[in-house]
């Protein structure tokens, strides 16, 4: 395996692990607090965290085309960042805009290269790097 692609796989691993700790470490907090057990596993097709006042702040999701999307959303309930497999195994993360926009999509290519795709308003001040 190239280096790249090893480097590759190994951020979106951390980004990945770092995510879902953040997601799940409030609820397995509360548990331990509570005494409650925690379930040896929890199986769904869409997964959705919340905060106490019920916005949506995380979803995992297995869609029906064979992607999965671990999407992170800001205080507001906007989507904001993505984790992805797309249907055919390339991973994926990509950054969402207030608006919903994705403005940047780093994932693999189909010959297992790295990819960047950055895009920009530029009438409002944004900029592509070359």
């Amino acid at each position: 395996m190239r280096e790249s692609t090893k480097t590759l796989l190994l951020l979106l691993a951390a980004l990945i692990v770092g995510a879902l700790g953040g997601l799940g470490g409030d609820y397995l907090g509360d548990l331990l607090m509570t005494g409650q057990s925690i379930p040896e596993k929890i199986r769904a097709q869409e997964f959705e965290l919340v905060n106490k006042v019920g916005v949506t702040r995380g979803k995992w999701e297995a869609l029906s085309n064979g992607s999965t999307i671990l999407t992170l959303f800001d205080r507001s309930g906007k989507p904001r960042g993505r984790f992805l497999v797309f249907q055919d195994g390339r991973p994926g993360v990509a950054l969402v805009d207030d608006k919903g926009t994705t403005k940047g999509m780093f994932r693999m290519s189909l010959e297992g290269k790295p990819e960047l795709d950055l895009t920009a308003d530029q009438e409002k001040g944004g900029r592509v790097p070359k």
